[in-house]
């Protein structure tokens, strides 16, 4: 039984000592790791900002490679974003395996803004010593979130490439008697940011009148590369009681990332007035709703 075990352990023993980790593969060469933030010098508050983490390797990867989850203080982590392509080089004659992260985040303040250390999760094949897996630690990074001088002062404003609202009402006509009702319906569409980006409408409740207000519908898709995210909200307004009623208006500042100029949208309000008959007119008509004010 001992000649075995021992047979057993001269068998086991060249692959022992062979046995390497990802952090001597790393330090090898054989295993290299980039991290770059994109354009990190020129950082608006609120817009997109691009993370690429290149893994490479002269061997083949087995399970891969991924980016452990991670939050980043004053910024909101775009996680559908965390997606990595796979490629080839060719470097001095040797083929490399690539796989390329892209992770997205939004700085929600403007100063300096700390990125943690991140934990690279990597599974190589290495052939002679079969698949070997580890950690590597990504060292943390700090970068200057600036906000534009034309949004000094705006309470709530957006960052991106395009932003469009419409509206439209259903039910306005010239009379009306109690128990009929306004729909209001306003779609907001964000292009170079997702949907979460874009604030919840409030509605504020009136007296005589009866607000029911449906549950928001939220969506994302892709143009081209480019991220579209949509809100979509609708109102249903009761007339309960005679009065004067307004439905409100809204204001929508916004900084374009591609022309650097700030942009306001406005939705006018709609007025409107019983009488004593529990008849209804327009004051005022909603159009034009949309305006579109080019900032200074």
């Amino acid at each position: 039984m001992i000649v075995r075990l021992l047979a057993a352990l001269l068998l086991i023993m060249p692959s022992l000592l062979q046995a390497v980790t990802i952090d001597e593969l790393h330090n090898s060469g054989q295993l290299a790791v980039s991290y770059t933030i994109v354009d990190k010098d020129a950082i608006t508050q609120y817009q997109p900002v691009m993370m690429e983490i290149e893994v490479s390797t002269d061997r083949w990867f087995a399970s891969g490679s991924r980016v452990e989850r991670f939050d980043i203080q004053d910024a909101i982590v775009y996680r559908s974003s965390q997606t990595s392509t796979n490629s080839s080089r060719t470097v001095a004659g040797t083929t490399r395996a690539l796989q390329l992260w892209t992770l997205v985040f939004y700085p929600q303040k403007s100063g300096a803004l700390t990125i943690p250390k991140l934990r690279l999760f990597v599974s190589l094949n290495t052939e002679g010593n079969n698949i070997v897996e580890g950690y590597l630690t990504l060292d943390s990074q700090t970068i200057t979130v600036n906000t534009p001088a034309a949004m000094n002062g705006v309470d709530h404003w957006l960052a991106a490439n395009n932003l469009t609202i419409n509206e439209r009402y259903d039910g306005l006509k010239d009379s009306y008697k109690p128990g009929d009702a306004i729909t209001r319906t306003i779609s907001l569409r964000i292009e170079g940011s997702p949907a979460m980006m874009l604030p919840a409408i409030e509605f504020p409740e009136q007296k005589g009148l009866a607000l029911y207000q449906v549950p928001p519908k939220v969506s994302e898709s892709s143009n081209r590369g480019q991220l579209i995210g949509t809100r979509v909200e609708q109102f249903i307004i009761t007339i309960e009681a005679e009065g004067s009623y307004q439905l409100p208006g809204y204001q929508y500042y916004w900084w374009n990332l591609q022309s650097q100029q700030q942009k306001l949208l406005a939705l006018e309000p709609l007025a409107f007035a019983t009488d004593g008959a529990g008849t209804a007119s327009v004051i005022t008509e909603p159009g034009p709703l949309l305006k579109d004010y080019p900032g200074s």
